[in-house]
């Protein structure tokens, strides 16, 4: 696409040259938008956000099932804990990793609610990033967490 002609008063060199420079800019431009596309991939794929909320909803859902299940239950949580603290605090699950415990205004807190029977008790804990498993317990009207 020809945008300089000679009726703007370019002659032929100087339209050359206006697009050659017309192109490197494109040119430059890409390569700043592409640059900047990559660090923040790299950024966010380092980041744990993500996977701490999803942990954080799927124990309390756990947990809720757990408290509306007939008769005395063993569950083992089959996912990936090692990297996280689990602290179960009244209705709710928190999860962080070990330096978020002692920056609590730097990093957001990932949590999420879970709905505590009148009629049973919950026996709170918190389960440290250097186990491998999180079980959670019913026997009678008391719901416990322990790590394996």
């Amino acid at each position: 696409m020809n945008f300089f002609n000679e009726k703007r008063g370019l002659g032929k060199k100087a339209q050359v040259e206006h697009e050659f420079y017309y192109i490197i800019a494109q040119m430059f431009l890409i390569v700043l938008i592409a640059v900047a596309l990559f660090t923040f991939i790299d950024d966010v794929a380092d980041q744990t956000l993500f996977e701490k909320n999803y942990l954080s909803k799927d124990i309390a859902l756990i947990v809720n099932s757990i408290y509306a299940s007939p008769g005395d239950v063993s569950y083992t949580y089959p996912g990936d804990i090692k990297n996280f603290i689990i602290d179960f605090k009244p209705g709710q699950v928190y999860v962080y990793e070990e330096f978020e415990q002692y920056e609590e205004l730097a990093y957001p807190k990932c949590f999420y609610s879970f709905l505590e029977g009148s009629n049973m008790v919950f026996e709170y804990a918190v389960v440290s990033a250097d186990q491998s498993q999180l079980k959670i317990n019913k026997l009678g009207n008391i719901v416990g967490v322990e790590n394996e």
